[in-house]
């Protein structure tokens, strides 16, 4: 999961946020596909159901111009694509081999290893700019994302994928594109479409 958590930024610096959300959106397909041919995990013809109307109401998003997508940078759509999949994978292998860990001890693990990986990424592409660290925006930016972001979506999702299964928690990436949008729209200047 902290591979996907580094793909997605990646993705993004080559596509906008719209776009980017609608591949994410693309996490259950993938961990239904993943599921039943690596973990030989078999959806009910009701999981499908949801999995396809949940796609299709990202498409209404597009407003069915799925071309559009084939038009970027083949980073920006690889790396989010990629980092679809790993989430597909990552819920599987936890609910097969982590069933019995605790979801606090799962999260922390899990977001402990994507701060070592995220520092050492940054050392090695950016330097580190000290007084940046000491503004009050920049460290209410970290502490939002880093708890309330990541931090409670972690428990949440890994909670959810606990006791449910991988494709249900994985649907809630379906709610990611309108809020991406919405937020790239006042956030960033940037248009309604996945342009």
């Amino acid at each position: 999961m902290r591979i996907s958590r580094g793909l997605i930024p990646l993705s993004e610096t080559e596509i906008n946020s719209s776009t980017a959300s609608i591949l994410n959106a693309t996490t259950p397909i993938w961990t239904g596909i993943i599921g039943f041919i690596i973990f030989s995990y078999v959806l009910t013809a009701r999981q499908w159901m949801g999995i396809l109307i949940g796609f299709f109401g990202i498409l209404v998003l597009m407003d069915f111009q799925i071309g559009q997508l084939f038009g970027k940078e083949f980073i920006g759509i690889g790396t989010m694509l990629l980092a679809s999949i790993c989430y597909g994978f990552a819920g599987h292998f936890t609910k097969r081999f982590l069933s019995s860990t605790s979801i606090l001890i799962i999260t922390t693990f899990t977001l402990l290893t994507g701060a070592v990986i995220g520092l050492i990424g940054m050392l090695l592409t950016e330097p580190i700019k000290p007084v940046m660290l000491l503004e009050p925006l920049t460290v209410l930016s970290i502490v939002g994302l880093g708890c309330f972001g990541s931090g409670v979506g972690q428990l949440i999702y890994f909670y959810i994928n606990k006791n449910g299964s991988p494709e249900f928690a994985a649907s809630v990436t379906y709610l990611i594109p309108a809020t991406a949008m919405v937020w790239g729209y006042i956030l960033l200047g940037e248009a309604i479409n996945c342009d």
